[in-house]
């Protein structure tokens, strides 16, 4: 095996250094008291044990330069024969001292067999992490050096190792070492390291602590083989194995199909499935039923036009709470008036007088009158003036877009025909929305005088919560004017 000298030798540093300090011994601690006298230790030197006098510290002077990096460190012992188990203090320069005794022994040791002196012999190890880290600093190095992070975690824990590292450096003329590279018993791993340097400098330094590698992927998939940023599920009944690296066979899941597949075949010939079936076939016998999808469809014409009869209050609160989903449900039969007969329905015309515009301005003068009824009621000394119901001639155009174009946005008043068909496979009976945004469209340009706006409907399905919708109808259901509209008579006060 190499010595460190020759090793070193190799690597461009100089392995002339022989003479490692000049040490003066002093008669007390910390190098304070009268000064005993002065000789120099070499690092073959081996271990001493002569004193002068009764000395309890040693102050040490580097031999060479004080810009020169040594590679040598002294030990201090208490007893006389440099026992590792009796250390008192060690260092490179400045005050070795014996706490309260005089100190037995002294040695010379390199800083890079720090450990093999005090455990046992020096291993081949030191040399080769020497070397790694040497390299370590060359532009043309690998990135993948993660291999060695063990080896410098244990033999960098003194600064003197950095310094040696440092110095050999300098004479090769290559770039120094990362400020906190190789700090003090920690590892820095990918994104605890930082340079320090200026933008310039680091494209020069080898990038070894970024990596772009997903660490983990998600549930039930592994890292891509292929390219390890990302990520790839695995097929199904596979999962993952426990290092996340390839898919494996999942019983766990094998064993839920087959239990799911056994329960849907003893579940579909009871009586789950019939019951599913018979809901869906009341439904689609209710659809096609020609008497009820009548009673459906004036009901939702008299959704907007009741609450213009029960108040501007009312009015607001239901605004924006019905949509076509709810017009077309069959779930409103429980709202038809028990012994009311609907008429008969022909065609368009049959029900058009919920489009008439002196129909709606009835409902709008029965709102009106509430309103202004309980404004007098409030204050019976203040002048009432008469609302007068708003004019038949409307020009839509300059109606403010709040009422009619707001509508526009929230009702289907251009349905057409093929759009319609889409989304109600069973209007070419009697259609329902059509005709509802037909009523919306005339409310909302006569409403301006009872609310800020009116009763819209919906296209398909809002956001508004479905539960909220029955309770509000039911309410609308306990007017008085619920069945007078249901059957095409005017509103009363």
């Amino acid at each position: 095996m190499h010595s460190l000298n020759t090793f070193v030798a190799a690597l461009g540093m100089s392995a002339t250094v022989v003479s490692a300090f000049t040490v003066s011994v002093y008669q007390g601690q910390q190098c304070r008291s009268a000064n005993l006298g002065s000789f120099e230790v070499n690092a073959g030197d081996g271990c001493r044990n002569d004193r002068v006098g009764t000395g309890r510290s040693l102050a040490i002077h580097a031999a060479e330069d004080e810009d020169e990096e040594n590679p040598y460190m002294l030990v201090l012992f208490s007893s006389d024969d440099c026992n590792p188990a009796t250390i008192i203090d060690k260092g490179d320069r400045g005050c070795l001292s014996s706490s309260n005794n005089n100190y037995g022994s002294f040695e010379v040791w390199d800083v890079m067999n720090d450990a093999a002196h005090a455990h046992g012999s020096a291993s081949a190890p030191n040399l080769r992490i020497l070397c790694r880290a040497v390299l370590l600093a060359q532009p043309s190095f690998p990135p993948c050096i993660w291999c060695i992070w063990e080896d410098l975690r244990v033999a960098m824990r003194t600064k003197g190792a950095i310094r040696l590292l440092e110095g050999a450096q300098r004479r090769q003329g290559l770039e120094p070492l990362p400020p906190r590279g190789f700090p003090d018993a920690r590892i820095y791993g990918r994104g605890d390291f930082d340079t320090g340097l200026v933008p310039r400098q680091e494209p020069r330094l080898p990038n070894i602590w970024n990596c772009d590698c997903i660490d983990k992927c998600g549930a039930g998939a592994i890292s891509d083989p292929n390219d390890c940023k990302k990520c790839q599920h695995c097929p199904k009944g596979q999962k993952p194995d426990k290092a996340g690296r390839t898919c494996v066979r999942d019983e766990k899941q094998e064993k839920f199909e087959e239990e799911r597949k056994r329960r849907y075949l003893d579940y579909k010939p009871t009586k789950g499935w019939e019951r599913w079936k018979k809901i869906k076939q009341r439904e689609h016998d209710n659809k096609i039923d020609d008497q009820k999808r009548r009673k459906v469809r004036r009901m939702s014409r008299c959704l907007p036009l009741v609450p213009l009869a029960m108040g501007a209050a009312v009015v607001d609160e239901y605004a924006e709470l019905f949509d076509e989903d709810w017009t077309e449900s069959m779930e409103m039969l429980e709202f038809w008036p028990e012994g009311l007969e609907i008429d008969e329905w022909i065609d368009d015309k049959s029900d058009e007088i919920f489009e008439k515009e002196d129909y709606i301005d009835k409902w709008v003068r029965v709102g009106n009158g509430e309103k202004r009824d309980a404004s007098l009621a409030s204050s019976p000394e203040t002048p009432t003036v008469t609302l007068a119901p708003v004019s038949r001639n409307v020009d839509h155009a300059k109606v403010p877009n709040n009422v009619v174009r707001g509508a526009a946005t929230t009702t289907a008043l251009t349905v057409r025909d093929n759009v319609l068909d889409k989304r109600c496979p069973f209007c070419f009976l009697i259609p329902i929305f059509a005709a509802v945004a037909r009523t919306v469209a005339q409310v909302a340009a006569r409403a301006a005088r009872v609310s800020r706006g009116a009763v819209k409907i919906g296209k398909g399905m809002n956001r508004r919560d479905r539960r909220d919708k029955p309770g509000a109808s039911e309410k609308i259901r306990k007017d008085k004017n619920w069945r007078n509209c249901l059957s095409g008579r005017d509103p009363v006060n």
